[in-house]
């Protein structure tokens, strides 16, 4: 039976970045990466107003023109930077689940992208289930609506891993998971951002080049437990003793300190 009484609430908001098909020969993506950004409920609309604040100070007070649909994709690398320190200095959570494409076993089920979504779904919710339990809190989940994702298969899926162990905390009920789009929800335009910088940090471009530098300004605001960020706030899966050789950058994510004060609150302008 789920109950609200006496709970703190926070919204949890998912995207997605990469795609989940495995023709790497043909340009699939060598990760794909989910993400939430949790926050809670009180603090929603501080967090929401970051994009409001990030057009402002980035394309109104340079006399230009904001994008009539913001996106991170369509943003220039300048004003990544400075949208996503605007975020970065809000007051919430995030949770990332890096799934390394080409290190899965092809032999397992989870090598097919109807699969791999909600696998690594699983894994992200039994993060913050946990954290939002911690908190005395009960959670909703918001999901960036995509055609690939069957809402009524994921709800059941993971309704049904709810009961059968402790891995996800009772803290919500899957049956009221719900898509929707940044149209819709302003805050998925945020998880949009905060998704992208870690695609962008694990999926080199089209010049093979990575770009941690925007996931940089979030890494304070991933959950922890006890100080330990690989495998909480941060999942990597499946983990390989060559990561920190070939992502040199995260051997500086889990030396940053777990606050705002490890960067500097001063936000790019245009």
């Amino acid at each position: 039976m789920f109950t609200l009484q006496k709970k703190t609430l926070y919204n949890c908001y998912v995207d997605e970045s990469g795609c989940e098909g495995f023709n790497f020969d043909k340009g699939s993506k060598p990760w794909f990466v989910l993400s939430a950004v949790v926050v809670r409920s009180d603090l929603d609309r501080d967090l929401g107003n970051s994009v409001s604040e990030f057009k402002h100070n980035f394309y109104t007070t340079a006399r230009n023109t904001p994008p009539v649909d913001l996106h991170w994709v369509n943003l220039a690398p300048l004003a990544r930077m400075s949208y996503i320190q605007h975020i970065a200095v809000k007051d919430y959570k995030q949770f990332v689940v890096a799934m390394w494409k080409e290190k899965l076993d092809k032999a397992t089920f989870i090598n097919r992208p109807a699969y791999l979504y909600r696998y690594g779904f699983k894994m992200l919710v039994e993060r913050v289930s946990r954290y939002v339990e911690s908190q005395n809190g009960w959670m909703k989940i918001i999901v960036s609506d995509s055609k690939a994702i069957n809402m009524n298969d994921l709800r059941d899926y993971i309704g049904r891993e709810q009961r059968k162990d402790d891995g996800i905390r009772s803290v919500f009920n899957p049956l009221a998971i719900m898509p929707s789009t940044m149209k819709k929800t302003v805050m998925l335009r945020v998880a949009d951002a905060c998704t992208s910088a870690f695609g962008n940090a694990f999926n080199p471009d089209r010049k093979g080049i990575y770009h941690p530098e925007y996931a940089d300004f979030l890494i304070p605001n991933l959950y922890r437990s006890y100080g330990r960020l690989l495998k909480y706030g941060l999942k990597v899966f499946p983990e390989n003793g060559d990561l920190l050789t070939r992502f040199p950058f995260l051997g500086n994510w889990l030396n940053t300190r777990a606050s705002p004060e490890s960067y500097s609150t001063t936000v790019i302008s245009g």
